[in-house]
């Protein structure tokens, strides 16, 4: 489904149409929102990285960029959008939501977001989970013997 040009996806659980619009609606109001807050703050990028002949120039990411992470986490924005829009590898952004960078960001975020979505900030999530991928449980083997 496309909503003023942007292409959303629905998932393929949708009972009904009526459900379908409405997951619409909401997701194109989210996308709406954020993106009438990075033109005010001047960071929206309307065009795709790949498109761009000039050679990709990385820089590292300030505290102000991590706040725009966070609240664009919140709002759902993807992460290959941001991944764009900041120029630099998904090991930045993870850094910024494990808090290896910029711990303080989180809660700075959180303050702004709530001051500027006050209509979101009820039914967002505003944590961030990290699930370790490489520790064993030592007693699972034990199932197999």
């Amino acid at each position: 489904m496309s909503f003023a040009g942007f292409t959303i996806s629905v998932p393929r659980t949708v009972a009904t149409k009526t459900h379908a619009l409405a997951l619409l609606h909401s997701n194109a109001i989210v996308l709406l929102a954020y993106n009438v807050f990075m033109q005010r703050r001047g960071n929206l990028v309307t065009r795709n990285a790949a498109d761009d002949p000039a050679p990709v120039v990385t820089r590292p990411l300030t505290e102000k960029d991590a706040i725009d992470i966070w609240i664009a986490r919140w709002l759902r924005v993807r992460q290959k959008d941001l991944l764009v829009r900041y120029r630099c590898d998904s090991r930045r952004l993870y850094e910024v939501w494990w808090g290896e960078r910029f711990p303080a960001s989180r809660d700075k975020a959180m303050q702004q977001f709530r001051a500027v979505h006050p209509n979101l900030a009820d039914r967002t999530v505003f944590g961030y989970r990290r699930i370790p991928r490489n520790s064993l449980n030592q007693h699972q083997a034990d199932l197999f013997e």
